[in-house]
């Protein structure tokens, strides 16, 4: 179901924390923007539908230094964002092992990428796809054809 109007109006306002929060640079994501992009979240259930869909298209369209922010973002929003945030996230996890499998973690710097994360070989249960997998839950029929 699409959010609506009222929601998705009100959402366009916090774009620009969440430019600010998934750009595409080395800088880390301040602290203070993973706190306001939680709040956007208990906002409604429009608003964090909207958000889910948003970080959700960051994740596929973007670098690597964009995807490491949003799964970073998408982590700490499961933990201090809304309930509804995460059973919106829990049923399209799907996209959070598309990325997990997309070869950027496991690639050092040099190797075609520039200095992207190289989680994969060292610390693999420390990798932010790891994590965020392991807060969603297992995986279930349902989520697994999602």
């Amino acid at each position: 179901m699409a959010a609506p109007l009222r929601d998705r109006l009100s959402f366009l306002s916090r774009l620009p924390v969440l430019l600010r929060g998934t750009a595409d640079d080395d800088a880390p994501c301040p602290g203070y923007l993973f706190e306001e992009i939680a709040k956007i979240s208990h906002e409604s259930a429009g608003s964090s539908q909207c958000l889910l869909e948003f970080l959700l298209g960051r994740l596929q369209g973007g670098s690597c230094h964009v995807k490491l922010k949003v799964l970073k973002i998408l982590l700490h929003t499961c933990t201090q964002g809304s309930p509804q945030f995460l059973l919106q996230l829990k049923g399209r996890a799907c996209f959070i092992r598309e990325a997990a499998g997309s070869g950027v973690w496991g690639l050092s710097p040099g190797q075609g990428r520039g200095p992207a994360p190289c989680w994969g070989p060292r610390h693999p249960q420390r990798s932010p796809p790891h994590s965020l997998q392991c807060s969603l839950g297992p995986r279930t029929p349902s989520t697994a054809t999602a």
